[in-house]
C-alpha cells in the first residue's frame, strides 16, 4: 500500500457515501460538501461553495438552527448536536434531513464538519403513523389490539365508551372479559381457525358490558404478520349494532301485528258486506259490525303512526316533568268521553320524573285501553302514583280496571321481549305502551287484578323537585 491509499480511501468513502458531508466555518458558510448532495438535493457540490447553508434551510426552521448553531459553538468542551430539518431542492421541494454536527475543529479542514441524511421517508412513515394513531383514537368504532397470546396490549376511547371497561382494566387482559355466553364454543372455534390461518374474521357477536349489559356489534378481527409471516398480533374492530339490531326486530314485531290485524279486520268487512247483500240480513247490525272494525283499523294506523316515531328518533328523547297534572288531565278528559266511568286516584303533590317525550302516547294508550276493553256498562279504574322511597329512583304509576283482563298472547311476547316474541300478538298498542317506558328508561309490567281486570305498572326514573 502507499503513502497516499488513505487520501483515496477518504475520497473513495466521500464519493460513495450516501450521506452529505458538509464542512462551514462559524458563520455557516459552506467550505466543502460531499458528491451525495447531487443525488439528494440535486446540487452540483462546486456550486455550494461560499454560499451559507442557512439559505438552503426551509424558512420555518432557520431561526431555530441558527440559535442552535451558536448555542453548539458556545459549548464548554467538545459537544455535538442533533438536528431535524427540512432542506431545499433544486426542483423547489423540501427534504427532511437528520444533521449531526460537532463544535470540533480540524486544522486541515479549517471548520466545522456536519453530517446530513435524507430522512425525508422516515419522516413520511412517522407522519403517516401519527394520522392512523389519531384516526384510531378518534374512531367511534371499538378497536382492540392483542398479542399473538391474545393479551390485550392497546384499546381505544370508542372501546372504553362503548364496552365500559377502562384502558387500565382491559389492557393485560384477555377478550374473554367481553364473552356474554350467548356465542357457541364452535363460534369461536371457527374464528379461532380462520385467525390462525392469516385470514380476516367477519362476523356478529353478541358480548357483555363491564356492567353485564349485553349488546351486539358487528366485529372484524385480522392477524397482524412480520416480516416473515409469523402472526405476532391480532387487531379488532366492532361497531356496536344493538340499536339498530332492535330496530329490526321492532319493525318485525309491528309488520306481524299490523298484517294479521289488517287482515282479520278486512276479512270480517268483507263478510259482513256479504251478509249486507243477503236479503234476509239485518243491515244496522251489518253496518255497526263494519264500523267497529274501520274504527279499529283507524286505531291500528295511529298507533302505527306513534311507533314511525318512535323508531324514527335517533336515540331517546326524554324530558323532566311532574306526572301528576299530566294524569289528572288524562283522567278528566277520559271521564269527559265516558260519564259512566268511575275513576278513584291516589295521588301525591307531585311526581316529578324524567320520561320520554311521548310518555303521554303511553298513558292514553294504557287508560284507554282499560276502558275500551271493558265489558262492564259502569266500569271502574284505580289510579295511584307512589313517589320515590328513600334510597329508591323510581316513581311508579298503577292502573288497575275491572275488565275482562288482558288476552295471554297480547301479554306474553311483551313480557318475553322482542327477541322471543311469537309469531302473533294483537296488542299493538301495548308494544308502542312497552317501547315508550323503555326509551324512557323504565319497566312495565303486568298483573291481574282481583276479583277481575288487569293492573298495569309503570315504573319511571324519578328526579327531585330541585332539579
Amino acid at each position: 500500500m502507499t503513502l497516499d491509499a488513505p487520501e483515496g480511501i477518504l475520497s473513495a468513502l466521500l464519493e460513495y457515501s450516501q450521506d452529505v458531508i458538509v464542512v462551514v466555518d462559524e458563520s455557516g458558510t459552506i467550505s466543502f460538501v460531499s458528491p451525495a448532495v447531487r443525488e439528494i438535493l440535486g446540487f452540483e457540490p462546486q456550486h455550494l461553495h461560499g454560499q451559507s447553508v442557512i439559505d438552503f434551510i426551509h424558512p420555518e426552521e432557520r431561526a431555530e438552527i441558527r440559535r442552535r448553531f451558536a448555542d453548539l459553538l458556545d459549548a464548554p468542551g467538545e459537544s455535538t448536536e442533533r438536528f431535524i430539518h427540512r432542506m431545499r431542492h433544486t426542483d423547489g421541494e423540501w427534504v427532511w434531513f437528520e444533521t449531526v454536527g460537532s463544535n470540533r475543529t480540524d486544522t486541515a479542514l479549517d471548520g466545522y464538519v456536519f453530517n446530513g441524511r435524507n430522512v425525508t421517508d422516515r419522516k413520511e412513515r412517522q407522519a403517516e403513523l401519527k394520522r392512523m394513531k389519531q384516526a384510531v383514537h378518534a374512531s367511534g368504532h371499538a378497536i382492540y389490539i392483542t398479542d399473538a397470546d391474545g393479551t390485550i396490549e392497546y384499546v381505544n376511547p370508542a372501546f372504553e365508551e362503548i364496552t365500559g371497561f377502562a384502558a387500565a382494566e382491559a389492557i393485560g387482559e384477555n377478550p374473554r372479559i367481553l364473552k356474554s355466553g350467548e356465542m357457541s364454543t364452535a363460534y369461536y372455534e371457527e374464528m379461532w381457525d380462520t385467525l390462525t390461518a392469516g385470514e380476516h374474521w367477519e362476523e356478529e357477536v353478541i358480548n357483555r358490558r363491564k356492567n353485564g349489559d349485553r349488546y351486539t356489534a358487528h366485529q372484524t378481527i385480522a392477524p397482524i404478520s412480520d416480516a416473515t409471516g409469523q402472526i405476532e398480533a391480532y387487531v379488532a374492530i366492532q361497531t356496536d349494532i344493538s340499536e339498530r339490531k332492535e330496530l329490526q326486530q321492532r319493525l318485525s314485531v309491528v309488520n306481524r301485528i299490523l298484517r294479521h290485524d289488517i287482515r282479520s279486520a278486512v276479512s270480517v268487512i268483507r263478510g259482513n258486506a256479504r251478509l249486507a247483500k243477503a236479503a234476509d240480513s239485518d243491515p244496522s247490525m251489518v253496518l255497526e259490525t263494519i264500523e267497529q272494525e274501520a274504527e279499529r283499523l283507524y286505531g291500528l294506523s295511529e298507533n302505527a303512526r306513534h311507533i314511525e316515531e318512535v323508531l324514527a328518533a335517533e336515540g331517546p328523547e326524554t324530558e323532566r316533568l311532574d306526572l301528576r297534572p299530566v294524569l289528572e288531565a288524562k283522567l278528566l278528559n277520559l271521564q269527559n268521553r265516558h260519564p259512566e266511568l268511575t275513576i278513584s286516584t291516589n295521588l301525591p303533590d307531585s311526581a316529578p320524573v324524567t320520561a320520554s317525550v311521548r310518555i303521554e302516547e303511553a298513558l292514553e294508550n294504557v287508560l284507554t285501553n282499560a276502558i275500551e276493553h271493558n265489558d262492564r256498562e259502569a266500569p271502574t279504574i284505580t289510579v295511584a302514583l307512589e313517589t320515590a322511597r328513600d334510597g329508591e329512583d323510581w316513581v311508579e304509576l298503577t292502573i288497575a280496571d275491572d275488565g275482562p283482563g288482558i288476552p295471554a298472547d297480547e301479554l306474553e311476547p311483551i313480557e318475553a321481549g322482542v327477541e322471543t316474541a311469537l309469531e302473533h300478538s294483537s296488542g299493538l298498542g301495548l308494544w308502542v305502551v312497552d317501547w315508550i317506558v323503555e326509551e324512557s328508561g323504565g319497566e312495565l309490567a303486568f298483573e291481574d287484578n282481583e276479583p277481575r281486570g288487569t293492573v298495569v305498572r309503570i315504573r319511571l326514573p324519578a328526579r327531585s323537585a330541585a332539579e
